[in-house]
Formats: C-alpha cells, structure tokens, sequence
C-alpha cells in the first residue's frame, strides 16, 4: 500500500470529529421533532375542535 493512499492521524481525527458533530446533529433534530410532536399532541387534547380538519 502506497503511503497516498493512507489517512495521516490528522485526516483520521477530523472525519472522527465530523462523524461525532454529524451523530449530535441528528439526536438534536429528533429531540426536537419528539418535543414539537408532544407539543402538538398536548394542544389537540387541549383543543380538539381546532385540530379536526388535521386528523380526519
């Protein structure tokens, strides 16, 4: 194996680094859909007649 064809430590750092920023990015997008889906469950509850048109 030619030595261009390996990742140098710092290549392996950062797609190790872009990998963990890209992993907190995605539970951060879900735990935000979570949040707005119970958000939206609650006011349903609250006000039924305002979400019919939504959940016929």
């Amino acid at each position: 194996m030619e030595a261009s064809d390996e990742l140098t430590l710092q290549e392996k750092q950062k797609t190790l680094e872009d990998i963990h920023t890209a992993l907190w990015f995605g539970i951060d997008y879900f735990e935000g859909e979570k949040i707005f889906h119970e958000f939206l469950e609650e006011q349903k509850a609250a006000y039924p007649d305002a979400y019919r048109d939504f959940t016929a």
